[in-house]
């Protein structure tokens, strides 16, 4: 069989069977005539075709089956001549083709299953076919992103629960093509608006089918595309899908495989182009153009699509051909074809932003067709989507798999982004073009193509720019505040006339602020209002991409350009006469409405701020503005430009002149070159025609770099004008992704100064002009820096909120020249000696002195301050010497001479041997290469090369700007100071950084910098070369080398500290004997400094440094320190009791399992020698765990000379000596590590096990570690001595070379050798082991220490290293750190509070304890308050506190309280309060005193978002009854007067604050704390009265709380310290400082009775706080943090708060009264582990504070309807709650609420339920989504009166009736009458008690109807059941029947709940979990502490319940 006669299969998809009767005529089709056979059969009956109509087979016929046709052939009877037969049947020939034999009397009686013509085959053996899977996708460009699979998977073709699927509507349109009336199907999107322009996609079906084929089951045309839609996978769009057999005269041929039936097919482009496209686009909301319209089709229809799409690419931007026929290429003898395979292709620029082709493996009809248009697509060069569909045939497996892939991807749909998306075409109907522009005329017909052209480098490479202006840009949206446009008058002197201009503002104006300017220019015949007008969306747009992050805030200031010299000028024409008036705005534009701009308006000046653009005359205007002067404009942008610019001949006035010639339209001037410069027109623009294009041509001619785009569709109109205006302002001001740092070179060059200032004589200025160049290393620290050829002018100027340092100039004596110098220190801003800071050497140049960095321009002090400000450079002091030093002091005349040279050259001697140690002397200096840095400028930059190579050593970071000749000789001129050769650091002293730069026009210095930057690359010396655009040997040079540079210095890389790999702060080092060898001359050895680390693996990511910082080395305040204790035990491997020192950490609890270093001394030392002066073993250890850079660890120290008879030999360096070393590893193995691991608290595990040591300790740390692998995980070998390997003559050794490495697998997790360059002690050996390993491949770091000996330098730099990295420590991350001791001084602890004592020894630990459970286990709680908490900083808004005056009842007088409020309090928002309580002997004002830090902390937190807003109320209280009191004293009488100040608070204070203020109340709005007297009154009064204070914290609480004999009585007793339950506070805070004597150990007996109590809380100590401020803050700090559950600031954390009140009686609607009988069941959750409900967050009750109607919240009410009952035949009631802002333009969805027995519609409102809170307050926060409500009346007897209420079957009849009034009445009243999304996916049902029962029942039977059910407390009756009250339940059905049959109705949510204490329903829900879980009925389950057969039941059910509808998971 041919494939071209097999083509017959497709579009018949049949199955055959006897119809009873002609059904068919009422359903519009006909009866067939007789003999036609059956082939398809439906739920209507069996369907024939006939006339390629479908009709119906009539009921009087006897119908041949004709089982053939299934596969496209017609039938022949038994006459016909076999000649094939199958397992099918028998076939013959009939003519050309196949027939099916069939006999008359012949029937089968299987349903024949369609297959390749249902589309198509399964049920056929078919010919012997079988193509290979393949996949092909281009490998660049925007297919090459698809992510494109071989099938379509089965889910994607079913319809889901939760999804809204489009429907097909058939619609009858007349075709002129044909003649006839046709029918097509749309596919709208399901929801589907005309406020929408929706994209379509044209989709063709098959041969001898029609517009329903691709609707045919198994297609899954619907499914897949709403399935993918609901996924985010596709976008939105109208699918079509006509009937493409489209004949010329309407009637065609009969179907057959002839060309004459294939010329219908042929015909279909032209109706589809002519008439069904026109009909779409008129008839619906449709976005148009080819980037909006999609071709795809189905065998003839993906022929069709081939050819179509290929031959019309201006109309379709998307192409699918699935399995296409055969026909678009001629086959000879059967097609005559419609190309030829090479016209398979688009014209340039029309390609298909999409084509695909695909085809089943198996598919033997259309054979290899397909593949033949993939290769020719190939051969042409045309990209495309290339596969096969694995075992498809000629199906809809084939189909699908096509089309899934293929609507994933149309409209650019690329990972969902639409912001990726190059064009939108939403043009409404264009205006007149002639709209402020030009006369009307006919519209002449100009189509231009969209194009777009943006820079392949550079800025504007980067911009993201679109075709056209998205509509919803330019409409004012909620929310947004929009600017007004302000219309000023000014004078004019360029015109002598007032004139007008429009102002437009940032909404948020402040003069605060400096705004950038653009300048935006109006078309001709308009005036300053034009580009106001409707349309062009000029303010919408701006605000809109302002507030959505696009764009910056800016002025923007549209002027009246028609500005003729004479104020007047000539009627408005096309003539050059009126054009002179645009043309002299030039002159207003530059001279007066600039200046006025930046006069009268906070502007931000400078061509980096100003920006040009305009439309059609305005965008002419801008470009010649915008290129004659560059220096003013940054930014342009030409929208639409008229002719003029330069000579053109246009439309309207013939001939322009110019302005310009093309090739002058450039900026000449590089260092001006705009940043931005686009233009753009309209496709259909016929009134500037070509000249913008001109236009763009002429600035590609000029190698101007800029952005050119068409807007499709837009003639001279607003949608062009807004869619270069919106491109445009997105990108001003540098608005890269809003990202600041990507500006790399911004030319803001003020004049420049003379270069010869103080350098060089004047002289005529050369033609000089290099190249801008920018070199950068490609590796090591260098290579990360972010050079710029620049100096932003801002960097400059000193800025509002910054700190500048001064110059202090210093008078020295020089003992070099002899004389008195001077020179200039720039310390930082905040210096102290407290601080170490590195230094920069920065010298000047020739002819100046010490103050000429300091001259105006330079910028030194400016940048620096800046820099620093900005968190770009780190503070440093600066030093500026004269470096001008002649021997004599006294020198020679300035010239330009050796002799004058000499007196530079010099310098190096008076720096290095007298500024520098100087200045180390003076001030607080670190010092070391590291920390020095030496740069200059000119004369400057050649010494600061010239010393910087010589030494090496001193200077670790070297800048040279614009460096002046003479560091290499210069024949006849300059002796020169070295060799190019010479112009290098030896081995390890290269600078950590070394720049050279010099400005492009320097004449003075010319070419030698570049000598310079040439020499050190001839000699691999790693450096930065740049070169700076425009300057000169000026200040822009020297601030651009500058600025660049000390960003950079102190490795200042990202302002990481971590990642500097060396820092040296080598003390003096001691001698290396100690405790090693004996003394001896010290040999001359010096090794160099080397780093090697790994380049893969764990050890890679280690930070590694050649020093220990000397500041590791030592104890500092805050830190708690461990101790080493020595303990002893008895040794059996030496047989004598034995010693070592064990370190624990400073935090030690046996709660906690911890790792263990086992750390190993040298020869001649012991256990105590790695705890000598100067090792930094427990400071290191302690510090690096206090900043977060090493985990908490135990760390011992043995005895490591271990002799095997416990005595040994006299020490000494011999074998017999070193025996006793080797011996330890059986003491170490075998006894020292059990009896630690039986001791201590200890993980084991080599993963937990590390071993290190110095020197002897080093050398056993090597071979143990290597001998037992399987032990420790960790190696750390310092300074190791010799021994490992034999040396000849003097050690044996203990293994050889290439034994030092581990078995596989077990290599360490790090290995670390390291030693001292200046070892002279074991010399080379480290080296050796370091070899060795690598030579075994054993991975581990090796480094050197520098200058470093036999010393605790050299042991303390690599246990630094090597402690920070155990236990996988990586990331060194110092966020981690949750404890910072900055205590200052305290002040005397009487301060307020009790008299004056001496002062007690009084020291507590330093704790902190906090819940392992629950919110406050989540507080990252600190000891401390870091002091910089407690100022006022420079850019915070400050509180104030208002002292108040309010009558107090209570104490019958006026009385005085301070109120804090929010820096920004609003009435409009409501706040939560702080009762904030002074300590004893104070006031109101107590608290506000300095070093308290109240005002500060809170607003410093505030700012950071730290904490939230509040009000603070810090009242008096001391309150005596009688308004007077006593004498203040420490007696019960004074008490009194505080423990009154509880009536106070709570009857005035509160009610008062809540009355005058915007108050959020409620417990969990209220929070209590103090101070002292207080804390001790916070405790009291939180605790008595915790319904009212959700946040207690208690400071330093005094004593008194409870009673102490003799001296309080108390006001309650320990045990009485707890809430009640559900009660507690969220937070209890109790904190002390560890030196207070004054209230010593109270608030640690309150920390105990809470915690007796079971009463969850937080206690701390405040290192070294007494009873001060310290003390005060450090809890104020961490308590306001966690107020108003500030967890990270998100307030979704808090999962579950338990408040239950006293639960109402369970009887209450429900049950009669009776003794509660003893019930109580376990409180239970099961959520399932998969699937949407296992991502539910479930709680086990409702909040309280979820159940009360909030401040802020606008709430829902209940509305009672009447509507009558036909299931009952009388009226009834509901209540209906709508959606607080109800709107019917919205479809909302429903849940039906039901209440319990003996109750009504009214049941679920009544108090406690919470129905209308719960909702609205859920609706408000976010959590729920919008819905109606519905509570009907569920009992609903059938005669609409039922019996009397009891508990029989009787009366549950009733309840069970209700499920026919629910479904047949009630929801369709509700979906009527109220704006209803309806389907299952949209309707909820839930209820309580028989509420809940019906709920299951009705669910159950009806999922069809309810996606969501939750059965509260359900009573017991759905499954046969018996209960306390009525005995016996038949049930509703039987347990195996709870249970959703039809999978594709699974409820999405099922939930049921009980109260733990419901005695009523008891164990029924119970039941229906069990009966659910046992029928795999995912569900969740919960029962609720405490609830009975109540409201706190009810509201947990539907709290939880409504939180997950309507798939708000995540919201």
């Amino acid at each position: 069989m041919r494939g071209f006669e097999l083509l017959t299969i497709i579009g018949l998809a049949f199955t055959s069977k006897v119809s009873a009767e002609c059904f068919s005529a009422k359903l519009g089709y006909s009866c067939c005539t007789t003999g036609i056979a059956s082939v398809k059969n439906d739920e209507n009956g069996y369907w024939g075709i006939e006339n390629d109509e479908w009709c119906g087979v009539a009921s009087n016929e006897e119908v041949q089956e004709c089982w053939s046709a299934k596969f496209g052939y017609k039938c022949c009877d038994s006459s016909t001549e076999i000649s094939f037969e199958d397992e099918k049947g028998k076939w013959g020939i009939d003519g050309s083709s196949w027939c099916g034999i069939v006999s008359l009397n012949e029937k089968k009686s299987e349903q024949i299953i369609p297959d390749q013509t249902s589309y198509d085959f399964q049920d056929y053996q078919p010919p012997e076919w079988d193509s290979p899977v393949e996949m092909e996708v281009p490998t660049e460009g925007y297919m090459s992103k698809l992510d494109v699979v071989n099938t379509c998977p089965p889910e994607a073709k079913i319809q889901k629960s939760g999804v809204t699927y489009s429907k097909a509507e058939k619609i009858t349109y007349h075709s002129y093509s044909t003649n006839v009336d046709r029918k097509m199907n749309i596919i709208l999107p399901a929801n589907y608006t005309t406020e929408k322009k929706y994209p379509v996609l044209y989709y063709l079906h098959g041969i001898f089918s029609n517009e329903d084929g691709l609707l045919e089951e198994g297609m899954g045309t619907i499914e897949i595309y709403n399935n993918l839609v609901n996924e985010g996978k596709a976008k939105e769009m109208i699918i079509v899908l006509p009937n493409t057999y489209a004949p010329a005269d309407g009637v065609g041929v009969e179907p057959g495989f002839t060309q004459e039936h294939f010329d219908g097919y042929d015909n279909f482009i032209n109706e589809l182009i002519n008439e069904i496209m026109p009909y779409i686009e008129s008839n619906y909301s449709v976005a148009t153009g080819r980037e909006n319209t999609a071709l795809a089709g189905f065998s003839m229809g993906g022929r069709n699509t081939l050819y179509i799409g290929f031959t019309h690419p201006e109309l379709f931007g998307y192409l699918g051909a699935f399995s296409p026929a055969p026909g678009v290429f001629p086959i000879e003898g059967e097609q005559k074809g419609l190309m030829q395979p090479e016209e398979l292709k688009a014209p340039a620029g029309l390609s298909p932003f999409v084509t695909m082709v695909s085809v089943g493996t198996k598919d033997f009809v259309v054979m290899d067709n397909p593949n033949s248009y993939h290769k020719a697509l190939a051969n042409n060069n045309e990209e495309h989507i290339w596969f096969t569909v694995p075992g498809a045939m000629h199906d809809g497996d084939a189909v699908s798999a096509g089309y899934y892939n293929f609507i994933q991807y149309l409209w650019n749909n690329l990972d969902n982004d639409e912001t990726k998306l190059s064009y939108q075409d939403n043009t409404a109907e264009s205006p007149d073009q002639t709209n402020g522009d030009f006369p009307e005329a006919q519209i002449p017909d100009w189509d231009a193509p969209v194009e777009m052209e943006v820079p392949t480098e550079g800025y504007m490479s980067k911009l993201n720019v679109v075709n056209t202006c998205p509509p919803e840009a330019k409409i004012q949206k909620s929310g947004v505040t929009y600017s007004k446009a302000e219309k000023i008058t000014y004078h004019s002197y360029s015109t002598n006339v007032d004139r007008k201009m429009n102002i437009i503002l940032p909404a948020n104006y402040t003069t605060e602020k400096k705004y950038p300017v653009l300048y935006y220019l109006h078309g001709i015949l308009n005036n300053e209002d034009g580009l106001l007008e409707e349309g062009m969306g000029t303010i919408e747009i701006y605000n809109n991409l302002v507030n959505e992050g696009k764009a910056k805030e800016m002025i923007i200031v549209l002027p009246n350009t028609y500005a003729p010299a004479d104020g007047v000028g000539v009627e408005p024409s096309f003539t050059q006469e009126h054009f002179d008036g645009y043309d002299n705005f030039i002159n207003e534009l530059i001279n007066e409405i600039m200046p006025y701009i930046e006069s009268n308006y906070s502007v931000a000046t400078g061509r980096e701020n100003t920006a040009l653009a305009g439309f059609s005359m305005g965008g002419r205007n801008t470009l010649y503005i915008g290129f004659t002067h560059p220096e003013l404009f940054g930014y342009l942008g030409a929208f639409s430009p008229a002719p003029g610019v330069i000579p053109a001949v246009d439309l309207l006035t013939g001939e322009h002149k110019g302005l310009m010639q093309p090739e002058d339209l450039k900026v000449n001037d590089k260092r001006y070159e705009p940043l931005v410069k686009m233009i753009s027109v309209g496709t259909k623009d016929f009134v500037v025609s070509s000249n913008p294009h001109s236009y763009h041509e002429a600035l590609k001619a000029n190698g101007e770099e800029h952005i050119w785009f068409t807007i499709p569709g837009a003639m001279h109109d607003s949608d062009a004008v807004s869619a270069g205006y919106y491109n445009f302002i997105q990108y001003l001001w540098n608005n890269l992704d809003n990202d600041e740092t990507k500006l790399s070179y911004q030319d803001n060059t003020t004049e420049s100064p003379d270069q010869t200032n103080g350098d060089f004589p004047e002289a005529q200025i050369p033609d000089w002009d290099a190249p801008v160049e920018m070199e950068v290393p490609t590796e090591g620290y260098m290579s990360k820096l972010n050079v710029v050829n620049t100096c932003p002018p801002e960097a400059k100027i000193q800025k509002s909120g910054v700190t500048y340092s001064k110059a202090e100039k210093i008078t020295y004596h020089s003992y070099s020249t002899n004389v008195d110098r001077k020179m200039n220190i720039i310390l930082p801003a905040n210096y102290t000696t407290e601080k170490k800071y590195p230094v920069l050497y920065y010298l000047h140049g020739i002819l100046n002195n010490e103050d000429g960095l300091l001259e105006e321009g330079m910028g030194t002090i400016e940048i620096y301050n800046n820099l620093i400000n900005e968190g770009k450079a780190k503070e440093m002091i600066i030093v500026l010497p004269n470096t001008y030093a002649p021997a004599d002091g006294v020198g020679v005349e300035p010239s330009f001479t050796q002799e004058h040279f000499d007196g530079y050259d010099n310098f190096i001697n008076e720096l290095i041997n007298e500024i520098m140690p100087y200045v180390e002397s003076n001030y607080s200096v670190a010092t070391g290469r590291e920390n020095t840095a030496l740069a200059g400028f000119s004369m400057g930059g050649r010494n600061t090369l010239y010393i910087g190579f010589t030494h090496p050593e001193l200077f670790g970071y070297l800048g040279a700007f614009s460096p002046a000749p003479g560091v290499f000789p210069i024949e006849g001129e300059q002796k020169g100071l070295m060799q190019p050769e010479e112009l290098k650091a030896p081995a390890g002293l290269s600078p950590f950084v070394t720049m050279v730069s010099v400005g492009t026009k320097d004449f003075v210095v010319m070419d030698n910098p570049n000598s310079y930057h040439k020499a050190l690359a001839n000699n691999n010396e790693e450096h930065i070369w740049f070169t700076v655009p425009g300057a000169m040997h000026d200040g822009d040079a020297v601030s651009a080398g500058y600025y660049n540079f000390i960003q950079y210095l102190w490795n200042n890389l990202d302002n990481d500290e971590t990642k500097l790999s060396y820092q040296d702060n080598t003390t003096e080092s001691p001698d290396q004997t100690n405790g090693d060898f004996p003394e001896a001359q010290i040999p001359d050895w010096d090794a160099p400094v080397e780093m090697e680390v790994p380049t893969e693996g764990y050890m890679s990511k280690l930070n590694v440094v050649n020093t220990c910082p000397p500041e590791a080395k030592i104890q500092k305040s805050g830190v708690t320190y461990s101790k080493a204790e020595k303990i002893t035990y008895h040794s059996y491997s030496t047989n004598v009791d034995r010693k070592m020192n064990i370190i624990l950490p400073a935090n030690y609890t046996t709660e906690k399992k911890y790792p263990v270093l086992y750390y190993l001394h040298g020869i001649l030392n012991n256990e105590d020698g790695l705890l000598e002066e100067g090792m930094g073993t427990i400071e290191i250890y302690n510090n690096l765990v206090n900043e977060g850079k090493a985990k908490e660890m135990i760390i011992v120290l043995p005895n490591t000379y271990a002799p095997a008879d416990g005595v040994g030999v006299e020490p000494s360096f011999t074998q017999e000596h070193f025996d006793g070393y080797d011996n330890f590893i059986n003491e170490l193995i075998n006894e020292i590590m059990p009896y630690v691991e039986s001791n201590y608290s200890v993980a084991t595990g080599r993963e937990n096990t590390a071993l290190a040591g110095f020197s002897m300790g080093g050398r056993n740390t090597l071979y143990i570690g290597f001998t037992h692998p399987e032990l420790f995980g960790y190696l750390g070998a310092f300074s190791p001595a010799p021994g490992v390997f034999p040396i000849e003559g003097e050690q044996k050794g203990l293994m050889q070379p290439e034994e030092l490495k581990a078995p596989a697998g077990l290599s360490p997790f790090v290995t670390m050798v390291s030693v001292g360059t200046k070892d002279f002690v074991v010399m080379d050996n480290p080296n050796s082991y370091h070899k060795a390993l690598a030579n075994n491949n054993e991975e581990h770091i090796w480094f050197t220490v520098p200058g470093a000996m036999h010393d605790g330098d050299a042991v303390s730099a690599g246990y630094y290293n090597f402690i920070q990295y155990l236990w996988n420590n990586l990331d060194n991350d110092e966020t981690k750190l949750s404890y910072q001791d900055n205590t200052t001084e305290s002040p005397d602890q009487t301060n307020g509070d009790f008299p004056e004592a001496q002062i007690p020894d009084w020291d507590a630990p330093v704790e902190m304890e906090v819940p392992t459970e629950g919110y406050m286990s989540k507080l990252n709680v600190v000891n401390t308050c870091p002091p910089e908490a407690k100022i006022q900083k420079s850019g915070v808004t400050y509180s104030k506190a208002e002292k108040i005056t309010y009558h107090s009842y209570s104490t019958n007088v006026d009385r005085k309280m301070n109120i804090i409020l929010p820096a920004n309090y609003t009435t409009e928002k409501k706040y939560p309060v702080l009762y904030y309580l002074h300590g004893i002997l104070n006031n109101e004002d107590g608290l506000l005193e300095e070093g308290m830090g109240t005002i500060e902390i809170y607003n410093n937190l505030v700012n950071e978002g730290k904490a939230k807003e509040m009000i603070i109320v810090l009242p008096n209280t001391y309150a005596p009854a009688d308004g007077v009191g006593v004498e203040p004293s420490f007696t019960q009488e004074h008490f009194d007067g505080y423990d009154n100040f509880i009536n106070e608070l709570i009857n005035e204070i509160m009610p008062y604050v809540e009355s005058n203020y915007s108050v959020a109340t409620g417990r969990e709005n209220t929070a209590l704390a103090g101070f002292s007297m207080g804390g001790r009154n916070t405790l009291y009064i939180g605790f008595t009265h915790p319904e009212l204070f959700g946040y207690l914290g208690a400071f330093s609480p005094a004593p008194g709380v409870f009673p102490i004999e003799g001296e309080q009585k108390g006001l309650m007793q320990p045990e009485e310290l707890k809430a009640p339950a559900g009660l507690s506070p969220f937070v209890t805070m109790v904190s002390v400082g560890t030196k207070d004597f004054v209230v010593m150990d109270n608030p640690n007996s309150y920390h105990k009775a809470l915690a007796n109590n079971n009463e969850e809380h937080i206690w701390f100590t405040v290192p070294g706080a007494m009873h001060d401020g310290d003390a005060v803050s450090a809890g104020y700090y961490n308590f306001i943090q966690y107020l108003w559950n500030n967890l990270d600031n998100d307030e979704t954390k808090l999962s579950y708060q338990d408040n239950t009140t006293e639960s109402p009686d369970q009887t209450n609607g429900d049950f009669p009264e009776a003794q509660i009988p003893d019930w109580d069941a376990p409180v239970e959750m099961e959520v399932p582990t998969e699937g949407y409900m296992s991502k539910l967050n479930v709680v086990n009750t409702c909040p309280p504070e979820a159940k009360i109607q909030k401040s802020g919240v606008t709430y829902s009410k209940a509305e009672k309807i009447t509507y009558h009952s036909y299931s009952t035949n009388v009226d009834r009631k509901m209540n209906i709650i709508l959606p607080a802002n109800y709107t019917t333009e919205k479809k909302y969805p429903v849940l039906y609420y039901l209440h319990g027995i003996l109750n009504n519609e009214d049941g679920l409102l009544e108090e406690g339920m919470g129905t209308i809170e719960i909702y609205n307050n859920l609706v408000n926060e976010g959590k729920a989504k919008e819905m109606i409500i519905v509570l009907p009346n569920t009992y609903a007897p059938a005669d609409g009166v039922g019996v009397e209420p009891s508990f029989t079957q009787e009366h549950f009849d009733g309840y069970d009736n209700f499920i026919n009034e629910l479904i047949n009445e009630i929801m369709p009243y509700i979906e009527s009458n109220y704006s209803v999304a309806t389907g299952r996916e949209n309707t909820a049902l839930a209820g309580f008690s028989m509420g809940g029962r019906n709920t299951l029942y009705i669910g159950f039977t009806h999922p069809e109807l309810f996606g969501y059910l939750g059965a509260f407390s359900p009573a017991p009756g759905v499954i046969p059941a018996v209960d306390l009250l009525t005995g016996e339940h038949k049930g509703l059905m039987q347990p195996e029947d709870l249970k959703v049959n039809d999978k594709r109705y699974e409820p999405l949510v099922k939930m049921i709940s009980v109260g733990t204490k419901d005695f009523v329903v008891s164990s029924n829900p119970h039941s229906y979990h069990e009966a659910l879980k046992a029928n795999g009925e995912e569900h969740i389950w919960f029962t609720i502490p405490g609830a009975m057969h109540d409201s706190d039941a009810v509201s947990a059910g539907y709290y939880n319940f409504i939180q997950y509808l309507w798939n708000n998971l995540d919201n």
